[in-house]
């Protein structure tokens, strides 16, 4: 026996505890617990380890060690579920006002402070800013209600067009942006898709506006725009990506 076991049999002796079963405890896990760590030696120590919680036993009434046999051993803790559903409730706020935004904006009805005023592109980038840093690779799911009006707002500028008339009109930088940021929730949560799903073909073909976008010089874009229209097919009732563009505009 080393001289970490022996030292776990003296504070055993000291606080009444049944050596035999200490004994079997230590020799149980033992072998599992690296030398560095049982002699305290390592550099990192048990906190840096990630064992901490894994081999620590809870202090008795007297703050003297209480072993507790493996059935009882503390186990660790889950990441909280709380800290999660409230970074979520966060999120889902800050996009909240962000919709209010683009509506009020859409409908030109806003009443702006004279000093920093609210643009579309703002709160575009606030948008963007969101999904980029705090939904990412981070939120699969967001709640349903939100995406739903997400997807309303956004589809107010998704169709944009420049200004001045021509037989082959161009989306405005605005609409490309909108749109990215739809492709991109539409590619990450679950409750997007399904509000997607949920709006009439004829409704998005109408407010997407897709035969223009695909009208970009950006070659990078219409390819994102047609790896967009590839993901929809993935829904049933979009399988045929020429129902969400313009017929004239097949051939793009």
């Amino acid at each position: 026996m080393d001289k970490s076991a022996s030292c776990f049999l003296l504070m055993a002796h000291a606080s009444n505890v049944d050596t035999d079963l200490v004994r079997v405890h230590i020799d149980d896990v033992a072998g599992d617990i690296p030398p560095e760590l049982l002699s305290g030696e390592s550099d990192g120590g048990i906190a840096q380890s990630g064992l901490e919680h894994k081999w620590s036993a809870p202090a008795s009434d007297n703050d003297s060690m209480a072993l507790l046999p493996p059935s009882q051993e503390a186990k660790p803790q889950p990441e909280s579920k709380q800290r999660v559903i409230d970074g979520q409730v966060s999120i889902e706020q800050h996009l909240n006002i962000y919709i209010e935004d683009l509506m009020s904006i859409a409908a030109n009805d806003r009443v702006m402070d004279d000093v920093t005023e609210m643009t579309l592109s703002d709160v575009l980038a606030g948008i963007d800013y969101v999904f980029q840093n705090r939904i990412m690779h981070k939120l699969p799911h967001l709640d349903a209600k939100c995406c739903d009006q997400l997807l309303g707002a956004l589809l107010h500028t998704t169709g944009e067009s420049e200004e001045g008339w021509t037989s082959r009109p161009k989306v405005t930088k605005h609409a490309e942006m909108a749109l990215r940021i739809l492709m991109e929730f539409a590619a990450e949560v679950q409750e997007f898709q399904d509000a997607l799903h949920s709006r009439n073909v004829s409704e998005l073909r109408t407010s997407l506006k897709l035969h223009r976008h695909l009208r970009s010089d950006d070659d990078n874009y219409r390819a994102s725009v047609a790896r967009f229209l590839v993901l929809l097919k993935g829904l049933a009732k979009f399988s045929n990506w020429k129902d969400l563009v313009r017929s004239w505009s097949h051939d793009i």
